[in-house]
């Protein structure tokens, strides 16, 4: 099985960054590594969340990278097979959501894999980006209803 790594930037957001991991560690069972990239924060927030989850690689930089140069410092130290960008406000809420991605990101005819984000209401906020909307580029089924049954979360 190919290992991934996971690649979060976190600027001053502890709170949605505990929930963020504490989810991952939940619902994954695939070999991952997980680096928390600190981005200028008051405090070293990632560190302080090490200490509850010993795996973590929480690396620091002392003034904000923006999120692409926030996730450039993680991918300079990833070991995995395959790089996963998240969020650190994103609640992983399905089971075997890393395996998934994985398997799709392995077939040749694919170049990345991205996965359906959700309001907290269950509407969709992410299901791919399509070509011309509002632009050059937007989120496909955006504020659509997702579940019409009881939800993932319940």
């Amino acid at each position: 099985m190919s290992k991934a790594t996971i690649v979060i930037p976190n600027i001053n957001g502890k709170g949605w960054l505990k929930d963020s991991i504490e989810s991952i560690y939940a619902q994954t069972e695939q070999d991952f590594d997980l680096i928390v990239v600190d981005n200028g924060s008051a405090r070293d927030e990632a560190a302080m969340l090490r200490e509850r989850y010993p795996g973590i690689k929480a690396l620091r930089s002392e003034r904000n990278l923006g999120f692409a140069g926030g996730n450039n410092l993680g991918f300079a130290a990833a070991a995995g097979d395959y790089l996963l960008l998240l969020n650190n406000d994103t609640e992983v809420i399905t089971p075997n959501w890393l395996e998934e991605m994985v398997m799709y990101a392995q077939q040749k005819r694919v170049g990345c894999v991205g996965a359906k984000l959700l309001y907290p209401d269950d509407t969709i906020q992410h299901a791919g980006v399509g070509f011309g909307i509002g632009g050059v580029a937007g989120h496909l089924h955006k504020y659509c209803l997702l579940y019409t049954s009881p939800s993932p979360r319940d």
